[in-house]
């Protein structure tokens, strides 16, 4: 999903711009693209500044955007247009994106015997030729 990967990358702006413990912020947290996200919604790194792991969240989220040739995320153009557009166009988001971000999906884990191959191969069939990759794990 986008609004996750929103979430991390957006975090070292969000570390500037809010002063002291995430949870005990009154306001929802403004990402440009997204819903705004209620404090208590944050990821488990972000709980606790003075945490270690908090610093290591940070730096890994600092990274992402700029030392990587793109990054893959699991969803497609239609279901979360407005995040993905502001990760692509947004002047905020450029400061801290400098890589593409490419979508695929929808990825799903198959099953136990009932697998859903009937309707992701009728899904497949829908779709112009040569506008879908196949990606393994």
């Amino acid at each position: 999903c986008a609004w996750p990967l929103s979430l991390l990358l957006y975090t070292p702006i969000l570390d500037k711009e809010v002063e002291g413990e995430y949870l005990d912020q009154k306001e929802p947290l403004k990402i440009p693209g997204c819903k705004p996200v209620r404090p208590e919604d944050v990821a488990k790194p972000m709980m606790n500044r003075k945490d270690p792991e908090y610093e290591s969240f940070i730096s890994i989220a600092s990274e992402i955007g700029v030392m990587s040739d793109g990054i893959l995320v699991n969803t497609w153009e239609d279901l979360e247009p407005t995040s993905l557009k502001a990760m692509r166009e947004d002047p905020e988001w450029k400061q801290i994106l400098k890589v593409p971000v490419y979508t695929f999906g929808p990825m799903i884990r198959p099953g136990g015997s009932s697998s859903p191959r009937g309707e992701v191969l009728g899904w497949l069939d829908m779709q112009p030729n040569a506008s879908v990759i196949y990606i393994s794990f």
